[in-house]
């Protein structure tokens, strides 16, 4: 028998997009040579240069339809999600095969452009960020994280939870897939 396949294709080949893509293609490549601590649908085939990426379907529901469900979600549908979630958190990918994707000072700069942040506050998140980066040294301050743990990326099927969209998987501060 042949297996069923999901099939993505990028549709929008702006910069932002396609970068996206690629980076999802990255890292399903990569979970090919080394496996996450949680269910992944495997690599089929990928085409980064025309935006194509298909992997296996996984039996399964998502644990949420919408990025803000109205109504929660069952408790073990959310203790699963979020024992799949730490156990990507707790995991440590072959070094180089994810960077970091988020820019903190470019994004708190740009929040405070748009009037969102004082200079007292941009000043505040600065300092503290440094703090971070300087207390823990480089290396010890990042942990990886999906990088788009919603609900909805979260497949619950009877052999586990299964996670989805890994475009935005990288290093950032820890807690970023739980805020």
């Amino acid at each position: 028998g042949r297996a069923t396949v999901v099939a993505k294709c990028l549709l929008d080949r702006s910069p932002v997009w396609s970068g996206r893509i690629r980076q999802e293609i990255a890292a399903y490549r990569s979970f090919v040579r080394q496996r996450p601590p949680v269910r992944v649908p495997r690599l089929v085939a990928a085409d980064p240069d025309q935006g194509v990426l298909v992997v296996e379907r996984m039996p399964g529901r998502p644990a949420a339809l919408q990025r803000h469900p109205a109504h929660a979600p069952a408790r073990a549908d959310l203790r699963a999600a979020l024992a799949a979630v730490t156990r990507v958190n707790s995991w440590r990918p072959a070094a180089g095969t994810f960077d970091t994707p988020l820019d903190y000072g470019t994004r708190l700069a740009r929040f405070h452009e748009l009037g969102m942040l004082t200079d007292r506050d941009l000043d505040d998140l600065q300092k503290l960020l440094h703090g971070v980066a300087g207390g823990a040294g480089r290396s010890g301050m990042w942990q990886f994280n999906h990088g788009d743990a919603l609900l909805s990326n979260v497949l619950l099927s009877p052999a586990g939870p299964v996670l989805l969209d890994w475009d935005r998987a990288g290093w950032y501060l820890p807690g970023y897939d739980l805020a």
